[in-house]
C-alpha cells in the first residue's frame, strides 16, 4: 500500500521523484522489497508530505475492512 501511494504521488508532483530517486540510487531494487521497504517507504512518503512544493495532500484508502492480515499496521 505504501508502495502504491508513494509512486503515485511522485506521478502526480513530479518534483517529488528526486525524493524517490534519492533512495532508490542508495538501495536500488531492493527499496522496494520485503524489510527494506518497511522501513524506507514510510521515510520516502513522510519525506515527500513534508515537501515545502506541496499545497494541500488527501489520501483515500479504500477497503481496508477487506483487509485479512495486517489491519492495524495499515491503520
Amino acid at each position: 500500500m505504501l508502495r502504491g501511494l508513494t509512486i503515485l504521488l511522485a506521478i502526480q508532483q513530479s518534483s517529488l521523484v528526486s525524493r524517490l530517486h534519492k533512495k532508490y540510487e542508495e538501495s536500488g531494487a531492493k527499496l522496494f522489497e520485503h524489510a527494506n521497504a518497511f522501513f524506507a517507504l514510510p521515510e520516502i512518503l513522510s519525506g515527500m508530505l513534508q515537501d515545502a512544493s506541496l499545497m494541500r495532500v488527501y489520501i483515500i484508502m479504500n477497503a481496508l475492512d477487506e483487509c485479512e492480515t495486517g489491519l492495524q499496521q495499515h491503520l
